[in-house]
């Protein structure tokens, strides 16, 4: 496959996929409901996290596929 070029000059367009995986959005505690967080707490597929959380330093068991923040926030890490 040739390589993309920037529209009018010779110089390489940016890889669109270069940055890797894209982390999921958070979802605010009122966009989900308190039965989906009990069941992923009973689960075991969810964990608490700092609001610092780095998933590129952490690692979390297989079996989580949720983190949650101290202000509620849920985001998706993981998939079954």
């Amino acid at each position: 496959m040739p390589k993309i070029v920037s529209a009018g000059t010779d110089a390489p367009a940016s890889d669109p996929y270069e940055h890797g995986p894209l982390r999921a959005e958070r979802i605010p505690p009122g966009n989900y409901t308190a039965k989906f967080l009990n069941d992923l707490k009973v689960q075991n597929q969810v964990a608490p996290v700092d609001e610092n959380w780095d998933p590129s330093r952490s690692s979390l068991p297989p079996r989580v596929n949720w983190v949650i923040y101290p202000n509620g926030d849920l985001e998706r890490v993981g998939f079954d």
